[in-house]
């Protein structure tokens, strides 16, 4: 299904991870970002792929987002603890 479309709020705040990788676009990585973190609990861990430069909106989002994200380092993913 496509994530744009998609209505997290049957599942909010049960979930301990959501992994973002879909659509790269600004506006997707947005959509998604937002959504698994009305599903996380508090406590969940939020993850991006394609964390790398090639990927610029991608990387674009998480850092205009405020969140406090991690590179794993060596690999192309970041992540956040709600």
């Amino acid at each position: 299904s496509d994530s744009a479309t998609f209505d997290e709020s049957p599942y909010q705040e049960s979930m301990d991870l959501v992994f973002v990788d879909g659509a790269h676009s600004y506006d997707y990585v947005k959509n998604d970002t937002e959504k698994g973190l009305n599903m996380l609990r508090p406590g969940g861990i939020l993850a991006w792929h394609d964390c790398v430069p090639s990927h610029r909106d991608v990387v674009a989002y998480i850092e205009d987002s405020g969140l406090d994200a991690k590179l794993v380092n060596g690999t192309a993913l970041a992540f956040c603890i709600k």
